[in-house]
């Protein structure tokens, strides 16, 4: 796909999201005519409200794991749970044991300082399930969108238990 193909697809997708009422109020500066790079505009919706979406389509063409952090105030009895949640993030486990999100290869400690979390307590969730739909976007469109925003190098093929894993279901 070209790069103005990829830059049609990412505004197409954030039209959608824009016309929903609670991505008005997540994102109120975001306009799509004052838009210069869709890419970075996509990434910054996935990464800023959107994250089921960017995790549940990515699981759903390679069949990877999503896993979860959420971080709030620790809990008196267990300091390794929250509670009063201040946030949550969803990540990709790629085959060869990394994580990444829409903003490219991350980890836990990557994760809590982009989101200003490293002074709470913290938990990291393995395998969750898919998150219900949070916004009224085409599920297609998303799945779409997400291909061109996954890592570099991340779909080359890894063999895991001899089974190569690079292989995607649209």
């Amino acid at each position: 796909m070209s790069d103005s193909e990829t830059e049609t697809l990412c505004r197409a997708t954030i039209n959608q999201y824009l016309k929903d009422p609670l991505c008005k109020r997540l994102w109120p500066n975001l306009d799509i005519n004052s838009i210069c790079d869709a890419d970075s505009a996509m990434r910054y919706i996935f990464m800023h409200g959107a994250c089921v979406d960017f995790a549940n389509a990515i699981s759903d063409s390679t069949g990877w794991p999503i896993y979860e952090i959420q971080w709030g105030d620790s809990m008196i009895d267990d300091p390794n749970d929250c509670q009063n949640l201040k946030g949550v993030h969803r990540v990709i486990r790629h085959p060869s044991g990394r994580y990444f999100d829409a903003s490219g290869w991350t980890d836990m400690e990557t994760v809590l300082g982009t989101f200003n979390a490293k002074g709470y307590s913290y938990k990291w969730m393995d395998e969750v399930d898919h998150g219900a739909d949070i916004f009224n976007v085409d599920y297609a469109l998303i799945k779409s969108v997400v291909i061109y925003l996954m890592p570099e190098g991340c779909m080359e093929p890894h063999k895991v238990e001899g089974k190569s894993t690079s292989r995607m279901k649209m």
